[in-house]
């Protein structure tokens, strides 16, 4: 039998495309395991990080939060089937008879879930009863809006706080709330709280008695920056009570205005006579002091000057005497020139 000859031509037509497929194929196999193997040493690097962010290895682990798989490890033959069918009425959304299933085996975070999550608020909260976990309950309430029912377990616990948080939340949607939040919160000894409550409602004769019992006294400078609350606090202060609120202050521009409003509102000696010798180191201050007040205000002021007690010490007069002066008030600088001087 005779085998004719093979055109080389002819087969390397057919040749050469078919082992340019199989090269490119091997390269993509290749490329395959290669990027696998990247991806696996990223991997390993990424997981060993996180295990020295957690604190390395050797290090004593966090409490583990106990999961289902780890209460499920510990269920016995006849509670997995119990779980199984609890599962399964889950499905069918026969809520309340999955979570009785779920809590009889141990599962109560379970049912606690499962109702909430589907509506049964208070069958969820019955749960943590009995469990005594009223607090529990209550942030169960608080977290679905029944507010009332939150309270009243919270009471139960004495959680004053919770209850004044409870409180600001329904203020929301009626501002009269802040009182009772306000009110609790005193009880439960959170000053900042109360006082921010009691904000709310401009209660100023309540702020400003709990700022005097508790000796808040920054808190009640920062509330008589407004105009309203200092003309209705100040003629309630005592001088005591005055010298008591200035003496912390650091003197600055901003606290020479702030005086020239208070004059303004509240004319009287015994805050007169404090905030002369407050702002008397600085000739600045007191020119800013000065140049702030009105015509009127200083009218009503002048004649205080004479009956200043203590009387003026003849260096805080001489600065203002200097300063009046200079702003081309005579006549009050004079009212300081001839004013009683204290014996040093």
């Amino acid at each position: 039998m005779r085998i004719e000859e093979i055109d080389i031509r002819a087969a390397a037509k057919y040749l050469i495309p078919a082992f340019c497929l199989v090269v490119v194929l091997i390269y993509l196999f290749v490329r395959a395991i290669v990027v696998r193997y990247l991806f696996a040493q990223q991997h390993a690097k990424m997981s060993d990080k996180a295990i020295q962010m957690r604190g390395g290895p050797g290090m004593n682990p966090p409490p583990t939060i106990v999961r289902k798989t780890d209460l499920y490890a510990k269920l016995n033959r006849h509670q997995r089937k119990l779980h199984a069918h609890a599962e399964a009425l889950f499905q069918h959304k026969k809520f309340r008879e999955s979570a009785q299933i779920f809590e009889s085996i141990g599962f109560q975070r379970k049912a606690v879930d499962v109702l909430e999550h589907n509506g049964f608020i208070d069958d969820a909260a019955h749960v943590l009863l009995r469990m005594n976990l009223l607090n529990r309950a209550g942030v169960l309430y608080e977290r679905n809006g029944r507010y009332d029912k939150a309270i009243e377990f919270y009471a139960k616990e004495n959680k004053l706080d919770l209850i004044g948080k409870v409180y600001e939340k329904m203020a929301w949607k009626d501002y009269r709330f802040y009182r009772e939040a306000a009110d609790f919160f005193l009880r439960a000894g959170l000053i900042d709280q109360s006082l921010a409550a009691l904000t709310k409602i401009v209660q100023r004769d309540e702020i400003m008695r709990i700022c005097l019992n508790a000796k808040r006294f920054d808190f009640l400078w920062n509330y008589l920056h407004i105009p309203h609350n200092a003309a209705a606090i100040l003629p309630q202060l005592n001088r005591k009570e005055l010298e008591t609120l200035l003496e912390p202050i650091a003197p600055t521009p901003q606290v020479a205005l702030v005086f020239s409003s208070w004059l303004a509102y509240y004319p009287k000696a015994d805050l007169f006579g404090l905030v002369l010798v407050k702002l008397s180191a600085d000739q600045q201050l007191a020119t800013i002091l000065w140049s702030s007040l009105s015509d009127h205000t200083v009218g009503l002021l002048l004649p205080l000057v004479g009956q200043l007690q203590p009387p003026l010490q003849s260096g805080v007069a001489s600065v203002y005497t200097h300063v009046l002066a200079q702003l081309g008030k005579e006549v009050a600088s004079l009212a300081f020139k001839e004013s009683p001087r204290q014996v040093a």
